[in-house]
């Protein structure tokens, strides 16, 4: 038997020339030679690993194969400002978004249609309610009674009369009754 190479014999052996024992036996495990036959691709390949290779290259492994600490991957030093930029830039298109843009949540924007849904309406309504008022018999003899009483008094007198109920409605509408309360109260 002849051996090729010590740095084949080393690969092959998986580092037994060094003396690393097994985990199983905790004794030195035995070289393995290599026999010269017809050159394998297998080992081609290894021959020309071990002879271009230098083992400063290679990384350092425990006797158990792992990696010895951690190995992290390397970024190029221009990465990291631009990371930094877009970081920074995010966060101040999102600040300048919701504060001059007028960006709101899902949520928020719901809240502000229902709320001027109900002021359409209410505009709507408030004039009928009026109307309504001014029509019914003795309108400026109750006109004068109104005007004589508080302010929160004015809007239950509204609702009381039946005027600020809207059609289909059992109840009436406490918005349409504080918005005719002071158109009534406004002087013509």
């Amino acid at each position: 038997m002849r051996v090729r190479s010590p740095i084949v014999l080393s690969v092959l052996c998986n580092d037994s020339l060094t003396g690393i024992t097994s985990e199983r036996s905790k004794r030195p495990t035995r070289p393995v030679a290599v026999v010269e036959t017809k050159p394998t691709a297998f080992a081609y390949v290894v021959a020309r690993i071990a002879r271009l290779t230098n083992s400063a290259d290679l990384p350092a492994t425990d006797h158990k194969g792992a990696l010895k600490g951690a190995q992290l991957m390397t970024l190029p030093p221009s990465l990291k400002p631009g990371i930094w930029g877009a970081v920074i830039g995010a966060a101040a298109i999102s600040i300048l978004g919701f504060s001059l843009f007028g960006w709101t949540f899902g949520g928020t924007a719901e809240q502000m249609a229902k709320e001027r849904a109900q002021a359409a309406v209410v505009d709507v309504l408030a004039p009928i309610c009026v109307e309504r008022f001014r029509q019914q018999p003795d309108a400026p003899g109750k006109l004068t009674e109104f005007n004589k009483a508080s302010l929160w008094d004015r809007r239950l007198i509204i609702e009381r009369g039946g005027w600020a109920t809207v059609p289909g409605t059992g109840a009436p509408n406490s918005a349409v009754a504080t918005a005719c309360a002071e158109r009534l109260g406004r002087p013509l």
